[in-house]
């Protein structure tokens, strides 16, 4: 099967695929996406830029994002409406005040939702910055060439599958920073 255009894939989870090229092989469960590829999910965005490619395999659970990219994760989520087109979610104008996390990376990000257990893997590849402020008085900084994000699905009291970071893991020349502030002196920055 082939899409070309303004393709928007809805996900069995509720997330969305934005881009510009689908080719599925749909009796192998396999797909290669391409341009400018968006995937928003719950509380997620993963995107960067117009020549990204990625490619997906249902039956083993892993996916593989070519190239350069970044991840926002967000304190709330984006409102996906069942079974309808949406607008494409911008990361510059809708949701800026809303990121909690920002991750970027240089070669790869692997997607690893194969596990038997209720565990799912993201693994970054390349020059890996992660940057998170949950509140205005702290703000972490993690560097390195890999980092490992492991989430586990918990269900949420409408019995849907949602999901939380669980174990973090960064490595190869890892730096690690958290800054915490006063907030009853936020002066002293």
């Amino acid at each position: 099967m082939l899409a070309n255009g303004n393709v928007q894939i809805i996900l069995g989870n509720g997330g969305r695929i934005f881009c510009n090229n689908v080719h599925a092989n749909i009796p192998n469960d396999t797909a290669t996406l391409s341009g400018n590829v968006l995937i928003a999910q719950n509380q997620m965005l993963i995107n960067k830029g117009e020549t990204t490619k990625v490619t997906l395999d249902r039956k083993t659970g892993k996916g593989k994002w070519h190239g350069p990219g970044q991840a926002l994760f967000l304190n709330v989520p984006f409102d996906m409406k069942p079974d309808k087109r949406i607008p494409r979610p911008s990361s510059t104008t809708t949701i800026p005040n809303h990121i909690t996390m920002r991750a970027v990376w240089n070669d790869a990000m692997l997607l690893d939702q194969s596990s038997a257990t209720e565990t799912n893997a993201i693994d970054l590849i390349g020059n890996v910055t992660v940057r998170s402020r949950r509140t205005k008085y702290e703000l972490s900084k993690m560097t390195g060439e890999f980092l490992r994000l492991e989430l586990n699905a918990v269900h949420n009291s409408k019995s849907a599958k949602e999901s939380t970071l669980d174990t973090v893991i960064i490595r190869d020349f890892a730096t690690v920073e958290r800054r915490l502030w006063d907030e009853n002196n936020p002066s002293a920055r």
